[in-house]
Formats: structure tokens, sequence, C-alpha cells
């Protein structure tokens, strides 16, 4: 049976020119690198080595035999070398999946910064609402937001986003500011759904709870869209606090209803598994914590 390790000492007796040489190199004693070597011999049914008192060298056949299993030893040891540099240093392609509703943002806003602070890493994104399957599809981390299903993935919480109620200066001064939430209920209110035109809401504060249900002519199922929609001043929409902020600080969306927290979710990092995490996966769930630790909550 072939045997991987007497190839090794074989190469590194033949390097050394020497047993006492090889098996310092190796880290073996003397007498397991010569009880190897005649082990080989005699598997090979062939003399690999002339020895003399002076110096250990390669038979004819023991050049032969050095030539093909050198290159292996060396590919061997490169290959180990690779796998001990990638564990060392966030380096190679790094695959993510985002859905389409957080993923244009949060990738706008990472990307530049997190390229240049690894320059070792080749970034590849998948921005889509379809199922992925992480491990068949060979992605390395998800970003998932929401209430996550049950699984064998190991979830890492980023960020608790929560939703507000907003809409544009111009539509609150031509019909007013809801003071509470049953007063969304006299309002245009563009609802994320594209198959019914009411949603039911529950607002929550220290002193109680409000279930109201909203309704209006506009229905999507896509929060991008509804911004889109919500700046031309068609309604009110609920947008999560990562989709909206940037323009509230600007002026173009104002929002209401503060004091109340109404379907607070998780953004996550999802992947399969804590053991043998890669430094380029650690790095950018890092890198995340880093950017969502910075964002108002």
């Amino acid at each position: 049976m072939l045997d991987f390790n007497e190839m090794v000492i074989f190469v590194k007796v033949v390097e050394a020119q020497g047993f006492t040489a090889a098996a310092t190199n190796l880290g073996l004693p003397k007498s397991t690198v010569s009880r190897k070597i005649s082990e080989l011999e005699s598997r090979l049914g062939a003399r690999l080595l002339q020895r003399t008192t002076r110096s250990v060298r390669p038979t004819e056949l023991g050049a032969l035999y050095y030539e093909r299993c050198a290159r292996l030893v060396t590919e061997a040891e490169e290959a180990e070398r690779a796998i001990s540099q990638c564990q060392e240093q966030p380096r190679g392609l790094l695959r993510i999946t985002l859905p389409v509703d957080i993923g244009i943002s949060i990738m706008s806003a990472v990307t530049r910064e997190f390229m240049q602070q690894y320059p070792e890493i080749r970034l590849q994104v998948d921005i889509s609402d379809r199922y992925v399957d992480l491990v068949g599809e060979g992605f390395d981390l998800a970003i998932r937001a929401g209430t996550l299903e049950d699984s064998t993935l190991v979830a890492h919480r980023l960020y608790t986003d929560r939703m507000l109620v907003c809409a544009t200066p111009g539509y609150f001064k031509q019909r007013g500011i809801p003071r509470s939430p049953e007063d969304l209920k006299q309002h245009d209110c563009v609802v994320f759904s594209a198959l019914r035109s009411s949603e039911t809401l529950k607002f929550s504060r220290p002193r109680g709870e409000v279930v109201v249900e909203i309704s209006g002519r506009i229905g999507i199922n896509n929060l991008n869209a509804i911004r889109g929609v919500c700046l031309t001043g068609a309604g009110i929409g609920l947008l999560p606090e990562l989709h909206c902020q940037d323009l509230i600080a600007t002026g173009e969306l104002v929002s209401v209803l503060d004091d109340w927290r109404v379907r607070e979710g998780g953004i996550y990092a999802v992947y399969p598994s804590p053991r043998h995490l890669t430094p380029k996966v650690r790095a950018f769930i890092t890198f995340l914590d880093r950017h969502f630790s910075n964002l108002p909550h």
C-alpha cells in the first residue's frame, strides 16, 4: 500500500544526504528514518540509496523515484502552506447572498471600505429574494432580515431595525399629521403587500398596545419601491430605519408616532457552522458589527 510518509522521509534523506540530518530536519529519531527507508525499499523490491561512511546517495532507481516523489512532496507542502496562510490572513473569494430590500443599501455602504481594508479578498455578491442553499450553492455567508426560521445554520445578530411611519412634509401638510396609531385609518397608507389593500399592525409603548388596520390603494411587496412611492407624496409608508434614516436626515421624509414601536426586526449574518470559520468570513462579520454599531438605534 502506498505510504506517503515513506516518500517524504525518502525525499528528505536524499536532500540531506544522510539519515542523521534528515531525522533532525523531520524531528524524528534516526532509527525511525532508517526503518522507514528499509520498509520502502522492501515494499518496492529495489535498492534506492547507496550508503557510504560519509554520505547517502540515490541509486539509479532511487534518483528516478526521487524525481517523481520530490514533485509530490513539494506540491503537498505548498498546499499546506496555502491552507495555513488562508487560516491566518483574510484572503480569497468571499461569496455572500442578501435579499433585495437590504442588500443594495448594505453593500453600497460597506463595500468600498471593506475592500480597501482587506485587499486580498475578492467579493462575489448575490442580491435576490430567492431561497439560497448556502452549502449546496457554495456561499460563505448570508445576510437575512426579520424573523428567522429554525435551521441548522448559525445566526449572528448584527442590528435591531425598528420600523418608522414616514411620509413627505408635503403629504403631512396636505393631509395632517397623525397623532395616534388610530389616526392612520384616515390616511392613504402604502401597504407592504402585492395581494391585499390592508395590513394589521400592532403598535406598542410602555403605557399599552394598540392594534390598527391600515389600508390604502397601493400595495407593494418591496421596501425600496415603498420608499420610492412615499417620496412622491402618494401616502404614508412603514419603513425600516435603515431604509429611511438618510431621507429623514435630509428632510425629504418625516417620521411620526416615534414614541410607538411597531414590528421591530433583526438583521443577521447567517453561516453554516461556527467550526473552522474562515478568516475572510470572520473579518466580514466583524466589519459589519462595527458598521451597524455606528448606526443610530
